[in-house]
């Protein structure tokens, strides 16, 4: 099973409300992207989310034997 995590690298002279801010703006142009995407019809939408919910080889949690 794969051991991947989210780690933050704190930089020197970068203050908290300036990583704060970065993060919400990183954040912020990830939600545009969806949203772009999910207007182009590329994302979302009951059928995509029934599509994937029946390919259990995308789904991680359950284990392949």
């Amino acid at each position: 099973m794969s051991k991947e995590h989210v780690a933050r690298v704190s930089h020197e002279g970068v203050t908290p409300e300036q990583a704060r801010s970065l993060r919400a703006r990183a954040w912020g142009f990830v939600f545009d992207c969806w949203e772009q995407k999910k207007a182009a019809g590329e994302v979302g939408g009951k059928e995509h989310a029934r599509k994937e919910s029946k390919d259990v080889s995308r789904n991680r949690t359950i284990p392949r034997h």
